[in-house]
Formats: C-alpha cells, sequence, structure tokens
C-alpha cells in the first residue's frame, strides 16, 4: 500500500502527513506554513513541494526528490536509506541532508540556499554530479566511506568554510575523488579535505587556506 498526494494546498497552517507505507507528494503548498512527511516507505516528490517555513521529509526507506522542493525557511530530508536528488532542493535558510546508505546529487540535482548552512551526511558515500551552492552559508559533505564529486560546490560569497569529510567515522576507509573539471570554490574561506584514503583534487578556488589531508593515502591529480 502507498499513499499519493495530489495537488494540496493550505492557505494558514502547516501539513503534517505520517505515512506507513510509500508516499508520493505532488503539487503540495503550505502558503503560511510547514510541511513535515514521516513514512514507513519511500517518500518521492516527483513536481513541488513548498512551504513559507521548513519542509521535512523523513523516511524510513528511500528519499527521492525528482521535483522541486523549497522552504523559506529550512529543508531537512532524512532517510534510513538513500538520498538522491534529481531535481532542485532550495532553501531561505538550511538544508540538512541525512542518509543511512548513500547521499546523491545528481547531475541533473541542485541545492541552493540564501546563505544558509548545507550540510549532507551519508553512512555510505556521498556523490555529487550535480551543483551545490549556499549564497554565502558553510558547507560541509561527509561520507563514513568516500566523498565523489563530479559536479560543483560552491559558498558563492564571504568567508564561510567548506569542507569534504571522508571515512568521517575512522573505522572503515574512505577517500575524496573529484573528476577532472569539477570544482570547489569557497569564495574566500577555507577550504578543509580530510580522509583516510587517496584524495584525488580537481579545482580548489579561494582567497583563503586550504588543508588537504590524508591519513593513510596520497594526495593525487586527476589525471
Amino acid at each position: 500500500l502507498s499513499t499519493k498526494v495530489d495537488l494540496l494546498e493550505v492557505a494558514a497552517g502547516n501539513i503534517s502527513i505520517a505515512e506507513l507505507n510509500s508516499t508520493t507528494l505532488q503539487d503540495i503548498t503550505a502558503t503560511a506554513g510547514s510541511i513535515v512527511i514521516a513514512a514507513g516507505g519511500q517518500i518521492t516528490s516527483s513536481t513541488t513541494v513548498t512551504a513559507s517555513q521548513n519542509v521535512q521529509l523523513d523516511s524510513a526507506a528511500i528519499v527521492l526528490i525528482n521535483g522541486s522542493v523549497a522552504a523559506g525557511a529550512n529543508v531537512t530530508l532524512d532517510a534510513d536509506s538513500n538520498v538522491t536528488i534529481n531535481g532542485s532542493v532550495t532553501s531561505g535558510g538550511n538544508v540538512d541532508v541525512q542518509a543511512g546508505n548513500n547521499a546523491n546529487v545528481n547531475t541533473s540535482g541542485v541545492i541552493a540556499t540564501s546563505g544558509g548552512s548545507i550540510a549532507i551526511d551519508a553512512a555510505r558515500n556521498s556523490n555529487v554530479s550535480g551543483s551545490i551552492g549556499s549564497g554565502g552559508g558553510a558547507i560541509g559533505v561527509s561520507a563514513q566511506n568516500t566523498i565523489t564529486l563530479s559536479g560543483s560546490i560552491d559558498t558563492q560569497s564571504g568567508t564561510a568554510a567548506l569542507t569534504l569529510t571522508a571515512d568521517a567515522d575512522t573505522s572503515g576507509g574512505g577517500g575524496v575523488v573529484m573528476a577532472d573539471g569539477s570544482i570547489v570554490d569557497a569564495t574566500g574561506g577555507s577550504i578543509l579535505i580530510s580522509a583516510t584514503d587517496d584524495i584525488v583534487v580537481s579545482q580548489l578556488v579561494t582567497t583563503s587556506n586550504v588543508s588537504v589531508t590524508s591519513s593513510l593515502g596520497a594526495i593525487l591529480d586527476p589525471s
């Protein structure tokens, strides 16, 4: 069994949905409130999920964003398995992605804030082939295994730090792999990259400090 919520708009107040199984969201709007969705199965956003305040999607399985998720305040995407973003996640506040397996910002995927922080934490791998931009907020991407980057991560303005941490739990190894042409840009903030295994570095851009540290591996060029 699953629930499909299609064209739901609340002009004043919050939207809260609890589903034991899977949920598909289409055209959900909280004009003057927050949206909170909790499901025992997969949560799929296929078109638009929009709130003037917060958006929280919490799945005991997978969170899949194929459409757009937009919040005037914070966005939280929390899944016991994968969080996959093929569409856009935009926020006037912070974006927090917690994946019990892999966190994927795919080629068509976008995460953007207007100065808020962006945090991505995966219990396995974090994969970014799309774009992440914070409008001046701090960005942190971590994985208990490996981080792969073939897209761009950019603070866009200001002096906030940009941090990539592989093997975040220091238990099983993990590296950072930047494909040729991928970009990490902290504008005027520090770039901090750490891993247990090899770190493959493409383009790192900042007017501040850069730290790249591998405890057991090498620092390599993608070519």
